[in-house]
This record gives structure tokens, sequence and C-alpha cells, in this order.
């Protein structure tokens, strides 16, 4: 169950559309709490956050679509996903992680308020269930797509960014690689590691990205 108070917080790295969007709610008699820009914003107003979450799926950070949408979800908040769906196996990872429901922007602005306010009403979208071949923890899902991502960040730059030791890193990267190749996934090198992350939902590919132009 969502936390108590229906209001809807949005999280957009557009102060334009998360503006447009918090106004049209609004207008639709839908209550609106915080609006905010970054995922580090929302962190740290972890206290305040209402009942229903939208987010960007593209904000650019340290923390993988899919740890977002399991984090609210774990904070008793309904997550509600923006953005265009390049990756379907993001979308079916962010619903099996908890999100309500993928609306994209292409959609009018008048039909992502609808859907939002059927959330708010109660609406789930129900999908069939895709089970990851490696279950990973989150400490793995995070080192392993920022080290498999279109940034190809090497391990101590990655530990620098995330205050742990470089060896922490390699840990992580090899108990995750380890479930992979238990399901029998190659995941040899950063590029077959990015496929397999992919293929799981775990990691937007740099294609998605590109096509979005965040990037």
């Amino acid at each position: 169950m969502p936390r108590p108070g229906s209001a809807v917080d949005v999280v957009h790295s557009s102060p334009i559309v998360g503006h447009a969007l918090v106004d049209a709610l609004q207008a639709a008699a839908v209550p609106t709490g915080l609006l905010l820009y970054s995922w580090t914003d929302l962190v740290t107003r972890l206290e305040h956050i209402h009942g229903y979450v939208v987010i960007d799926a593209y904000l650019d950070d340290h923390v993988p679509l899919s740890l977002k949408v399991r984090a609210i979800s774990h904070l008793s908040s309904c997550p509600i996903v923006l953005g265009n769906n390049h990756q379907q196996s993001a979308a079916d990872r962010a619903y099996d992680e908890g999100a309500a429901d993928w609306i994209e922007p292409r959609e009018a602005l008048e039909d992502a308020v609808r859907r939002i306010a059927a959330v708010v009403d109660g609406f789930r979208r129900v999908v069939r269930a895709h089970p990851p071949r490696a279950h990973l923890t989150d400490r793995e899902i995070q080192i392993l797509c920022l080290y498999a991502s279109r940034r190809s960040i090497s391990a101590r730059t990655l530990g620098r960014y995330l205050g742990i030791t470089e060896q922490t890193v390699h840990t992580h990267l090899k108990s995750g690689r380890a479930k992979y190749r238990e399901a029998e996934v190659p995941v040899s090198n950063r590029h077959t590691l990015a496929d397999a992350l992919v293929e799981d939902g775990y990691l937007i590919g740099a294609d998605a990205w590109q096509a979005e132009h965040r990037w």
C-alpha cells in the first residue's frame, strides 16, 4: 500500500517537463507534492516523499533505474516511470520491481495525467513477470551497471566515485559475474557484461540513451 496521502511527487531532469506535468496534474485536481530534478534531490527528502512518485527513466546518475524503482517501492511509495521505452527489458524490470505504470512522453500530456490519476485511484498495470537470469544484490547491480555503462569507468575511479575501495569494487564485480556464469551467460568483458545487464533490464543500454539525446 502507498504511503498515507495521495499526493504525487515528480522527479524529472527537465524543469520544463516537470513544471508542465505538475501544472497539468493540478489542473486535473490530482494532488501534487514535491517537484525535484535529480535522484539526489529525492534522497535528501526521503522523509517528505508522498504516496506516488513519477520518475524520469533517464535521470543520469550513479543509480540504475531498476534500483530507483526498487527503493521507492521499499519506502511504501508507488513508482510511476516516465520515459520513452526504447528498451522493453528495462520496462519489464521496472514492473517487476514495483512500478505501477510506464508512461511514454510521446503521449499527449492530458493522457499522461489521466494515467497517473488512474494509478492514484488504484490502477496497476499487470504484466507477466520477467525474472532475471542472475539475481543480483543492490550493490552488485549498481557496480556492474556503472562498470559496464557507456562511460566505461575504471574500477579505481568507480571506487572513488562511490566512496569505497577498489578492492570492494572488484569483489562485487566478481560476485555478480559469477552469478551470470552460473546461469551460463557469458560476461568475460565489458561488452558482454553490458549485453547481459541490458537483457535482464538492470541497465538501460547506450542505444536507448542516444535515442533520448541524453548524452
